[in-house]
Formats: C-alpha cells, structure tokens, sequence
C-alpha cells in the first residue's frame, strides 16, 4: 500500500513539475515575442535593405548570457543551452529568426561586396554571430543547421563566435 501511494505521490509530483517547467518556459519566452510584435517588421525591412538603424538586435538575435553589459543585453540574454533549445524550438520565434536571416542573405546576394559591418554594426555584428553560434550548438535539425552554417560562413568565414563557445563549454 505504501508503495503505491509513493508512486502515486511522485508521479503526481513529476507531473506538476513538467506543467510548471512548460510555464516557466512560455513565460520566458513571451518576452521575446512581445519585443517582436513592435519591431519584426522594421527589423525585416532594415536586413532586406541592408541598413540596420534601429535597435533590435538583443530580441531578434539573442546572445548568451555574459557577453553584454548594457540593460537590454541582459534583460534578453540567453542564459543556458536550455533556453537556447526553447527558443529555437518554438515555431513562432526560428520563423521570425529565419525570415530575419533570409532577408539578410537576400540583401547580401544582391550586393555581395558589402559587409556584415557595413550592413549593420561591428558590435551588431559580433552579437548576431555569437547568436548564430549559440543557436548552432543548440540544435539538431538539419535545416536549421544549414541556415546557422550559411550564415556563418558568408558573414564570418565560418568562424564561430569562441566566447559564446566557451560559455557553453564547448
């Protein structure tokens, strides 16, 4: 009888855990869903025209935790693997981060000698490569790897960002 009471009382405590794990994760993710509904649009139109004047990048390109000082950088740094996993894995966040990708690259086809500095910032442009880096390392899907690999290679020589892979301990 014992037996079966603890079973009962750990699986209903399992079950709680994973509802307030799932909770936890959708309300840390809704911050970078919030940022997005007012500037997606802007940030989209900026990448397509190979001007980046606006300031987006902390929520469209996040970067892990440690590598930023400023007030945004860390209201919407990526603190571990695990975040990283939640955000690439939620469909409407890689569909924004893709289609911000796409543009870039569509920019970069059409004019092939300009370079990530030059399109947006060096300091955006090391944040976007060191989001790419983590993005990288925190996926398995093969489409998404071959978007992140792109990237890297045509914006940075396939050199991947080291102090995002030494946070990760990779």
């Amino acid at each position: 009888m014992e037996f079966s009471l603890l079973n009962i009382f750990f699986r209903h405590c399992a079950f709680h855990r994973e509802k307030l794990t799932l909770k936890m994760e959708q309300d840390f993710l809704q911050k970078y869903r919030n940022a997005q509904k007012h500037y997606l649009e802007t940030a989209k139109k900026e990448l397509r025209n190979g001007d980046k004047c606006s300031h987006w990048i902390w929520f469209i390109f996040p970067q892990i935790e440690g590598l930023g000082r400023s007030e945004m950088n860390r209201k919407y740094s990526i603190k571990n693997i695990a975040e990283a996993k939640a955000y690439i894995n939620d469909a409407e966040l890689w569909k924004n981060y893709d289609e911000c990708c796409q543009n870039l690259l569509e920019f970069h086809n059409e004019n092939p000698k300009k370079s990530i500095a030059e399109i947006m910032s060096s300091i955006d442009a090391l944040k976007l490569r060191s989001s790419l880096t983590l993005f990288k390392f925190a996926t398995t899907d093969e489409d998404k790897q071959t978007l992140l690999n792109k990237m890297l290679e045509i914006f940075y020589g396939r050199q991947e960002c080291g102090r995002t892979k030494s946070i990760l301990g990779i």
